[in-house]
């Protein structure tokens, strides 16, 4: 009787092939959501008017800093900064010098960043293991803009805040033995915070990352960003009277909370967008568990680890605890951020961006379990190293296609999210009538406009509410310039709070009400557009009804 001849190599190599060519067939969908991305983005970055009610007082936020002015003091009818640091308009103000002050730019830093955010997801999956995964990974980004509020390019802080927040994260899991890597994550977590608070509970979560692997690493980092965070914001503080705390911290803690929200419809919306990648991930999770579970048992009855007894399961790597670590500091993040009060779905982009980054790692660390299965590696074996290619491609694959089915679930259409010719138009005869005014205009949802138009800018409809909410009354000079008629005209969305506006129905009258065509949209957040014109009761200025 004759021994039974191992299989022959080229099996295994055909076997690989197989793997490679079902996960290739699986990343056009990925590539596929990631051109429907690039396409809507390209086509919404020049839009010279808001895509997103809020955008237009982050603008003046810039055009007030790049005028030499600070941003935190008392609330006045010039000017009432929202509740956020200050790190995005700076940016765009120090920007706007070269190249002028405009919407295309405040959006191309957003489109930057997130450019910058999908270069490092994929090259973090690559590092942990699988170029395929990072494609997935990027794939489920673009395919999480419609389900994140269409934020990714509007001229808001977000997508910069989340790149400097995945930078951190990628030098504390890549480079956490260097100091000067670690010093690096201190400033860019600290730049983190000065564009969106929220990176204080990142910056805890890279320190924590870092001491579980490097106690003088997590010293360094803990150092910087401590030294940079606090002495920074004692001297801001010092040099606004107190303000800018007060702005940043004490006035946005006066926002309610939303229990229901937070802990109940956050987390059923993140399992409704991805559960096939979040069911991979904590498969894995559960499959590193029971790895150690049996090496402690091992352990305990005093058998060695490679005994026959052991199960094929690959070690967990630090990777998969890490990126599954930080994907659930960005779930709680969003969904903290999503309680609170007058938030949106932007506030889930950390959740699903870190948790997309965890599926691609993922996808990798299960090619080591293929791999694992196929048996143990032997370096001086070429037979036994191609089955665990040909192990590592199908186990891949088998990963790829479930995302692939999740990616094509999530397939979307950028159809209400561009915008038309009648946008453009409605657009240019709003500016018209800002321009044309005889006088300064207060455009209460939309500022910027009266820059555009070359007039003076004033406070954003939101700062009041931030200020009515805060007991602090109306900011200075609006009452009185309501009732003094200051201005030429005052331009109010279909969504307005009558109180915001005190007086103005006894000091003014409607000249106009936009309808139709003539109606400006918003492509992002809450849907708001221009709607009624007003003039002092004694004007005889007619506002234009057609565009130049």
């Amino acid at each position: 009787m004759t021994e039974a001849r191992p299989p022959a190599p080229a099996a295994a190599r055909a076997l690989e092939l197989v793997g490679q060519a079902l996960a290739a067939l699986a990343v056009l969908f990925a590539i596929y959501q990631l051109l429907v991305l690039g396409v809507t983005l390209g086509l919404r970055l020049g839009y010279p008017h808001d895509l997103e009610w809020m955008e237009s007082g982050m603008m003046t936020h810039a055009q007030r800093l790049a005028a030499g002015h600070d941003l935190y003091g008392p609330p006045t009818v010039d000017f009432v900064p929202y509740l956020y640091t200050p790190g995005y308009p700076a940016l765009v103000a120090l920007l706007s010098k070269p190249f002028g002050l405009t919407y295309l730019l405040a959006r191309s830093v957003s489109v930057a960043s997130i450019a910058w955010v999908c270069y490092l997801a994929y090259r973090i999956c690559r590092k942990e293991g699988s170029r395929i995964g990072g494609l997935v990974a990027v794939g489920m980004i673009a395919a999480s803009f419609p389900f994140t509020g269409a934020w990714y390019d509007i001229a808001r802080a977000d997508s910069l805040f989340l790149a400097l927040v995945v930078s951190v994260l990628y030098l504390v899991r890549f480079h956490a033995r260097s100091r000067w890597a670690c010093v690096g994550a201190g400033v860019l977590v600290v730049a983190a915070f000065y564009t969106k608070q929220t990176a204080s509970l990142f910056g805890v979560a890279a320190g924590l990352a870092l001491l579980a692997q490097t106690f003088w690493g997590a010293a360094i980092y803990g150092v910087t960003a401590g030294a940079l965070w606090g002495g920074s914001v004692w001297l801001y503080n010092q040099a606004t009277h107190g303000w800018f705390w007060r702005w940043i911290y004490q006035m946005h803690q006066k926002h309610d909370f939303n229990d229901v929200r937070a802990y109940d419809m956050a987390p059923d919306h993140f399992w409704k967008h991805m559960p096939v990648g979040i069911t991979l991930v904590l498969a894995l999770v559960v499959l590193g568990t029971l790895y150690w579970l049996w090496r402690g048992v091992l352990w305990l009855a005093r058998r060695p680890a490679g005994g026959a007894a052991a199960p094929r399961l690959a070690a967990p790597t630090v990777g998969l605890v890490l990126w599954t670590f930080f994907a659930l500091v960005g779930f709680v993040v969003s969904s903290i951020g999503f309680g609170t009060q007058f938030s949106w779905f932007n506030a889930y982009m950390p959740g699903t961006t870190l948790g997309a980054i965890a599926i691609g790692v993922a996808i990798a660390e299960l090619g080591r379990h293929g791999a694992a299965l196929a048996g143990p590696a032997r370096v001086d074996d070429p037979e036994r190293a191609g089955w665990r290619r040909a192990g590592r491609a199908l186990a891949i694959a088998a990963g790829a296609l479930l995302m692939a089915r999740e990616l094509h679930s999530l397939a979307w259409r950028p159809d209400g999210k561009i915008p038309e010719r009648r946008d453009r138009r409605a657009g240019a005869l709003v500016m018209r009538i800002v321009r044309e005014a005889p006088g300064d205009v207060l455009v209460f949802s939309h500022p910027f406009y009266a820059y555009q138009a070359g007039k003076r800018t004033f406070l954003h409809r939101m700062g009041i509410r931030d200020v009515l909410a805060s007991n602090l009354g109306y900011p200075r000079g609006l009452e009185d310039g309501i009732r003094q008629r200051r201005w030429a005209m005052i331009l109010v969305d279909d969504k307005i709070d009558w109180d915001q506006l005190p007086g103005l129905r006894g000091s003014y009258r409607l000249a106009r009400d936009l309808g139709g065509p003539e109606v400006m949209r918003t492509f992002s957040g809450a849907e708001t557009r221009p709607k009624k014109i007003y003039v002092p009761i004694d004007s005889k200025w007619t506002p234009p009804a057609e565009p130049e």
